[in-house]
């Protein structure tokens, strides 16, 4: 009998733990949904529009110019916008939301350098030999042919929206930075909406087998890239670029021993057989250094040496391509790191030991043996 009023007693409990449960989903939705909705109510960003009739639908960060707001004092542009590229946020649209209102530059072939005093109406007016545009694949990595898309939508009457499509190839080995904006087209009196100020951040250092190249963004280098070298694989190649210079100075007479780069005294010669600086080979200036070690001067043991790419300065002006103007020096790419990369070099394989062995004794054997001949002969 009381075996079942426990029963009994446990059951009626149960309403009420459901209660609790559902209370505590409820609770920990409504923070969720708060979160998001805070999150995205940053000024002049939006999250992408997704199948809202009659709306379109923007990828990546949409930066949304609202009708034009006061400017701040000295008569410059609105408060921007900030958008923030990377390997993890790679599209973002420019959305000139009014009909009377254009892009800046036009047609975002170009983009604007962030620098002292630059503006939206200087931009729309610059040229790059006045210093206030730059090509697009100037700023992005060697090679970029990422471009800014004009879309539009048959649900809307304001059709000028603009989307930058980034593939990680396109990021640059520095954090770089730019601005787009919207203005009024003359015929409606002119005037800047708004101002969208855009960071673009580095791609990552990476390795891919024995091969290195590096980067220098903010975000760069959380640790040392991994390598390793064999007999098999004997060779390490470092592509520091035109940002970068080989760390340590005298790369082929000493190595570091410390992840930071800062201990670089000891010789190459206590971890090689028969080092010699001629194993390094660099064919012209910000060219790849490959350093090739011959199959017979691998160590006994496993040995580890530390090499890298350090940031040079920003501090000159950067060459443009052949017919273009040279780019200016930006004020705002300034986060910056060392590259690091730590080297295993593996042990020889028993069978090259042989192989010495071999090359070392049968020399020796063939004297040892004409000795005896000879004292017989005597």
């Amino acid at each position: 009998m009381a075996r079942q009023t426990r029963r009994q007693h446990c059951t009626d409990c149960l309403p009420n733990v459901d209660r609790w449960m559902h209370l505590c989903i409820g609770g920990l939705m409504l923070f969720s949904i708060e979160h998001v909705m805070a999150a995205s109510l940053q000024k002049g960003v939006e999250e992408p529009l997704t199948g809202e009739t009659g709306a379109a639908s923007w990828p990546g960060i949409v930066a949304k110019c609202p009708p034009a707001a006061p400017a701040r004092g000295g008569g410059g542009d609105p408060d921007p916008i900030p958008v923030t590229l990377s390997r993890n946020q790679l599209v973002t649209t420019l959305q000139c939301s009014e009909a009377d209102t254009e892009e800046v530059p036009r047609g975002l072939s170009n983009v604007c350098v962030s620098k002292d005093g630059a503006t939206v109406d200087a931009c729309s007016k610059g040229t790059g030999e006045s210093g206030d545009v730059v090509a697009l694949k100037d700023v992005l990595g060697e090679g970029s042919d990422a471009k800014w898309v004009k879309k539009g939508s048959e649900t809307q009457t304001v059709e000028n929206a603009w989307v930058l499509q980034l593939q990680e190839t396109d990021l640059p080995f520095t954090d770089e930075s730019f601005f787009v904006g919207c203005q009024r087209k003359p015929s409606a009196s002119g005037g800047t909406v708004c101002r969208v100020n855009v960071t673009v951040e580095a791609r990552a250092s990476s390795a891919t087998g024995t091969a290195v190249t590096c980067a220098y963004g903010s975000h760069s280098n959380p640790e040392a890239l991994n390598v390793e070298i064999t007999e098999e694989k004997n060779t390490l190649t470092l592509a520091c670029g035109q940002h970068g210079a080989i760390l340590p100075t005298k790369y082929d007479a000493v190595y570091c021993d410390d992840d930071k780069l800062t201990s670089c005294t000891k010789s190459y010669g206590d971890i090689f057989q028969n080092y010699s600086q001629t194993w390094w080979n660099q064919e012209k200036q910000s060219a790849p250094v490959t350093l090739t070690v011959p199959k017979g001067a691998f160590p006994a043991q496993d040995k580890t040496f530390y090499v890298g790419c350090n940031h040079t300065s920003l501090g000159t002006k950067k060459p443009g391509r052949a017919g273009t103007a040279v780019r200016p020096e930006s004020d705002t790419a300034k986060g910056v790191s060392q590259c690091r990369v730590k080297v295993t070099v593996k042990a020889a394989s028993s069978g090259s030991f042989v192989a010495d062995a071999t090359r070392v004794g049968l020399p020796l054997f063939g004297v040892v043996v004409l000795g005896k001949l000879l004292s017989v002969t005597v």
